[in-house]
């Protein structure tokens, strides 16, 4: 803000008529301020610059109380109170700087909610051989086991501020403090302790799961063989180990992680966590496999797969089609057929191969956002035409509202409610498209990396841009966008990234 105030020039003396004692007395006052009396940028001050003022006090007290006045403060301190004020305000021989005349009530700031988990429970990654720095693949990092009252996260409720007034009389408002939402799930026991934290803690032994804000320990349930018709499908509201194979037409669900030491073949599975397969996975047209955490798994063979997360494939994915909102990594294996969408980037280490069908491969774009942000608007729309329809027919009832019968005034009354519940699915609604396009952005990556060798009949691309190679390249290169055209760059350790 702006300083206000009025400058005001000493008043003129006779030292202009005796030149010599002028420049000493220059000298002298070459650190003094002038008189003023300005507004402090926050507002909540008005404060008084001046030199000496006792040796001029009456002088001062006037001037200070003109320029107070030009101010068009509400209230300010005149004259007796003025004059204590100043004289006050330091001793003789010293100059005054900034001393308040005027204070209104500064604004106590908001104080944001605040997370601290006790451990990185969610780290990612693979274990690497602390001598040679080898990665090995099939041994990721995992901290999510935890046990029956294990202190989880600790979350601090948000502080709100409070509105202060400036010099003015006029309310210096404050924002609103952000929120932590954290809501307990199964397995989860929630108390608050003495400082007004909320404490998260296991109430079972098992696997931690945070989605969608929700936080749960998943018990574990053990398939002791394979699943197949002896099992029958299998539903499960945790974590799931299967210790054989997922054998052809069975359906999988877990609201929790996914385990299966064995092979699947072709069946429906659904993963709220993760998906990992010791072995690998075989699908084709008639089934589905849906994970909402990472698929890990040997190798992916017709198979039609969502994820939301990475997804991790030591050997390679052949004549599949796969969607996720993560990476597509494949660093030791190929690419071949098929369609291979991620919105955080590809490695891998062949793209494509000789004689094998049409290989497609996309970055930057996030599936879920070009499956669900239509729908989403498309339903908001249809929830706000009903509301209007609604308001009216409500607008219509108030203005007979003593005339109506108690089944009318009835009737009203549920379509307030249905009113009130509309804005609530509307506020719903929105949020999501938000959420949706918030977390596209964040995870967005048009890269791919290919370590070794990339053949023709692989299409490359980045959000709507598109590239289709007709050679084979038998040199590790970078897919990038340039400007508005895909580009096949050398790949070298000055910029190779890190996150892929």
């Amino acid at each position: 803000m702006a300083e206000q105030g009025i400058r005001s020039e000493p008043a003129v003396s006779n030292d202009e008529e005796q030149p010599q004692e002028q420049s000493v007395n220059d000298e002298s006052r070459a650190d003094q301020p002038e008189l003023r009396v300005w507004i402090s940028p926050d507002r909540v001050k008005v404060l008084l610059d001046c030199p000496d003022p006792h040796a001029a006090l009456d002088s001062v007290v006037e001037r200070v109380e003109t320029e107070l006045c030009d101010l068009d403060l509400p209230a300010y301190p005149q004259n007796s109170e003025l004059e204590q004020l100043i004289k006050e305000s330091c001793v003789p021989g010293e100059h005054c700087c900034e001393v308040p005349l005027v204070r209104g009530t500064p604004p106590v700031a908001p104080v944001d909610g605040r997370v601290e988990w006790q451990d990185d429970f969610f780290a990612t990654g693979f274990e690497t051989d602390e001598d040679t720095g080898a990665v090995d693949y099939w041994n990721k990092i995992d901290k999510r086991g935890v046990h029956a009252g294990q202190l989880l996260v600790q979350v601090f409720p948000e502080i709100p501020g409070e509105p202060g007034e400036d010099v003015f009389g006029k309310t210096i408002k404050v924002t609103k403090p952000e929120k932590v939402r954290i809501k307990a799930g199964g397995g989860i026991e929630q108390r608050t302790d003495e400082d007004g934290a909320i404490n998260y803690e296991a109430a079972v032994d098992g696997r931690l799961r945070y989605v969608d804000n929700i936080l749960a320990v998943d018990d574990v349930y053990v398939v002791k063989g394979n699943a197949d018709l002896e099992t029958g499908n299998i539903r499960h509201a945790g974590a799931l180990v299967i210790e054989g194979d997922v054998l052809v037409g069975a359906t999988i669900e877990a609201d929790g992680d996914i385990d299966v030491k064995g092979m699947c073949e072709p069946s429906d599975i659904r993963a709220g966590g993760d998906l990992v397969v010791a072995g690998g996975i075989i699908g084709n047209d008639a089934h589905r496999v849906d994970v909402g955490g990472r698929l890990q798994a040997k190798y992916l063979l017709d198979v039609r797969a969502t994820v939301e997360n990475d997804v991790e494939i030591a050997g390679e994915i052949t004549h599949s089609f796969v969607k996720t909102r993560g990476r597509i990594l494949v660093p030791r294996g190929r690419i071949a057929g098929g369609e291979a969408v991620a919105l955080g980037g590809i490695r891998v280490d062949q793209a494509g191969a000789d004689g094998a069908a049409e290989t497609i491969l996309k970055t930057a774009i996030d599936f879920r956002e070009e499956e669900e942000i239509p729908e989403l608007i498309d339903q908001v729309s249809q929830f706000r035409r009903a509301r209007i329809t609604i308001g009216k027919a409500m607008a219509s009832a108030a203005k007979h509202q003593r005339s109506l019968t108690e089944q009318q005034k009835q009737t009203v009354a549920l379509f307030e409610e249905r009113g009130r519940r509309l804005r609530k699915i509307i506020e719903c609604q929105q949020a999501k498209l938000e959420s949706l396009t918030r977390d596209s952005g964040r995870c967005r990556r048009p890269l791919m990396v290919i370590t070794s060798e990339s053949h023709p009949g692989t299409t490359f691309f980045i959000g709507n841009e598109s590239f289709r190679l007709n050679k084979s390249i038998f040199k590790p290169r970078l897919v990038v966008l340039k400007g508005r055209r895909v580009r096949i760059v050398p790949l070298g350790e000055d910029n190779m990234p890190d996150d892929l």
